[in-house]
């Protein structure tokens, strides 16, 4: 079978057909990639490493200098000079270990995909049948097997490919689960990037100079892609210090993986050992902080929507604070002008574990988030923002505390439950008002601790309607409980007394 990635077309993109890594690079008008979070985020990676490899960046005068006709130029000159490390079948496939090949255990395609149903498991929406995975498919399938495998069954860790390789237990060989994909983590980590008007912009955004990476001290060096030279197995030279390198974090191999095309399948073993945020992980893209010397990250919650997150991703501007993280928005907006827009796009995929095993349950999901705001005395104004999101976390508490009085007035059990969905459903009907509040919070006509009247008043109109909604007034019993327990009902009667 032949496919190579700089001529075979392989990359969905907005409002195109799909791409090769040749036409990708020769038209500078793509928007942007089409897929899920997780895939976006796999090809970004991916292209920012493809990058990174062909085009030198010592400081901020050539970050400045570059321009995206001058990144196509030189990652198209890499690809033809490197166009053998793309091939994806043959003695030297792309991000695959043919060592893997006398594997007795493997999956099909479609169990790689955590929302498609595999093995012995209940259907029960069309949505989670497979679709048939095509040659096109694999090279995506593959770098999304980069950093964010699931961890479970489905990986053969009774491969070992380094001789006395000893793994997280400082045991002989592998735990018998696979671990969490680095970039995954054990909830599902939120990733930031800058993002641009055409997707060579975004990639122009978010790459660090020399300067920035030495400035980091997180990695020895900026370091050469993996396909370039892989390693022979979890703890050779090459994989150590692959680790250490800034292209080692932006394409992870913490998963070795090899394709099976005769069989449509595909063999997973652990591969390289990576630290957690908890341990040491520092990749640009999560926002992880110091807590009472404790390191802790930003999860991708779809109970917590990423705009509520803001000023935890925004706390590097902070007066005092000495955490660069997230890393790409840091660096990219020290380097944007006071004149420009700052559009920061925050994706992942919130998942769960059990005994061993990692999966999407029915409250997980993808999660994606857009913002923009000038760049102009931005830490005021994330002082400013927290002000107004205090205050709109003091009318989702009145909602809660509200809905929980009324039923425990009913004698009713479930009130918790119910005062529970009702605010995240008031943060739901929130959301589309997310942008508005940035606004706000951005501009120079509102002081920094107040918040305008008008929210204050729309707000409280719709924490009584889904009181209303969730609190039925149908019987004399329930009126009774509906008008003691109702929002504001308290403040007015201390007022009047």
């Amino acid at each position: 079978m032949k496919f190579n990635l700089v001529d075979d077309p392989w990359i969905w993109v907005i409002g195109k057909p799909r791409q090769s890594l040749k036409s990708f690079f020769s038209d500078l008008s793509i928007t942007g990639f089409c897929g899920n979070a997780v895939e976006k985020i796999a090809m970004l990676r991916f292209m920012l490493s493809l990058t990174h490899a062909a085009v030198e960046i010592p400081d901020d005068k050539a970050w400045h200098e570059l321009t995206p006709e001058i990144i196509a130029e030189k990652v198209l000159d890499y690809l033809e000079k490197h166009r053998d490390c793309f091939e994806l079948f043959g003695e030297r496939p792309f991000l695959q270990f043919p060592q893997l090949a006398a594997s007795n255990k493997n999956q099909y395609y479609h169990s790689m995909f955590p929302n498609v149903s595999s093995g012995n498991k209940p259907v029960l929406t069309h949505w989670n049948l497979p679709d048939p995975v095509k040659v096109p498919d694999i090279p995506l399938l593959l770098l999304r097997g980069c950093g964010f495998g699931f961890g479970g069954k489905k990986s053969d860790n009774s491969i070992v490919l380094s001789n006395g390789y000893r793994g997280k237990q400082n045991d002989k060989g592998k735990p018998a689960s696979g671990s969490s994909g680095t970039l995954l983590g054990y909830q599902g980590y939120l990733h930031s990037y800058l993002s641009g008007a055409t997707v060579l912009n975004t990639i122009h955004l978010n790459l660090l100079t020399m300067e920035d990476i030495k400035a980091l001290d997180f990695y020895s060096e900026i370091g050469r892609p993996a396909w370039e030279n892989m390693p022979s197995g979890e703890d050779c030279e090459v994989a150590r210090h692959y680790k250490k390198t800034y292209q080692g974090m932006l394409l992870v191999l913490d998963k070795f993986q090899l394709i099976l095309p005769d069989k449509r399948r595909i063999v997973i073993t652990d591969g390289i050992e990576y630290p957690t945020h908890l341990t040491g992980l520092r990749d640009p893209a999560l926002t992880i902080y110091s807590d009472k010397n404790k390191y802790k990250a930003v999860w991708a919650r779809t109970s917590l929507r990423p705009w509520r997150e803001l000023p935890a991703l925004l706390a590097f501007l902070q007066t005092g604070h000495n955490d660069p993280s997230p890393v790409f928005l840091s660096a990219g907006i020290r380097k944007l002008a006071p004149e420009e827009l700052i559009h920061i796009w925050t994706a992942g995929l919130q998942v769960s574990s059990n005994a061993g095993e990692q999966y999407v349950s029915g409250k997980d999901d993808y999660i994606e988030s857009d913002f923009y705001f000038p760049n102009i005395a931005v830490d005021v104004s994330c002082s400013k923002y927290c002000n107004i999101m205090t205050e709109v976390d003091r009318y989702s508490k009145i909602l809660y505390s509200s809905i929980n009085s009324y039923f425990k007035a009913m004698f009713h059990a479930g009130g918790a439950d119910n005062a529970a969905a009702a605010v995240e459903f008031f943060w739901e009907l929130m959301e589309k008002d997310a942008q508005m509040l940035i606004d706000i919070a951005f501009s120079e006509d509102i002081a920094d601790d107040l918040v305008p009247d008008e929210l204050k008043h729309r707000w409280s109109k719709l924490i009584l309607d889904i009181y209303n909604r969730y609190c039925p007034r149908e019987s004399s019993r329930q009126l009774l409980a509906w008008s003691e327990a109702k929002p504001f009902a308290r403040e007015k009667s201390s007022k009047k007394g």
